[in-house]
């Protein structure tokens, strides 16, 4: 697998993989929740596959693509409030080109990291203390919530 990888501590990952989908894969993904099946998907599913290959495609895992303007406060994948203890990956794809919007990073707490990842896979183990800051202008990201067999 290509791309950095960052040891958040000694059971945390984090990778990026630059450039897995295409500017036009991204403008088909629309917002809402999608199946593992769809072929721009699933090829991004392989990319975390190959840090973790016992990731399961079952529910409860699922992705979608979403745009929240307000962003998304500190939290880990795995429920700060007990809603998701079975996420143990995630993924991250920025859909919409960064010109297009401002404010809107996806930021990891420790190591402190920021991103803008316009069409490349920011992968995680889900505990990982992360955010997205507000933005104005369009901005989707695709999202990725998986458990393992």
């Amino acid at each position: 697998m290509t791309g950095k990888l960052v040891l958040a501590s000694p059971n945390s990952f984090r990778k990026v993989v630059p450039s897995v989908i295409t500017p036009n894969e991204a403008s088909i993904l629309a917002v809402g929740k999608h199946t593992f099946a769809h072929p721009v998907i699933y090829r991004v599913v392989e990319w975390i596959r190959r840090e973790v290959p016992n990731i399961s495609l079952e529910s409860p895992s699922y992705c979608r693509v979403e745009s929240h303007q307000d962003g998304h406060d500190w939290h880990t994948d795995t429920g700060d409030t007990n809603h998701m203890p079975w996420c143990v990956v995630s993924g991250s794809v920025l859909l919409s080109e960064p010109e297009k919007f401002t404010g809107g990073w996806f930021e990891f707490q420790n190591p402190a990291e920021r991103y803008k990842h316009y069409l490349d896979l920011v992968t995680y183990s889900s505990d990982q203390i992360h955010r997205v800051t507000p933005h104005e202008g369009e901005r989707l990201a695709l999202l990725l919530f998986l458990g393992t067999e």
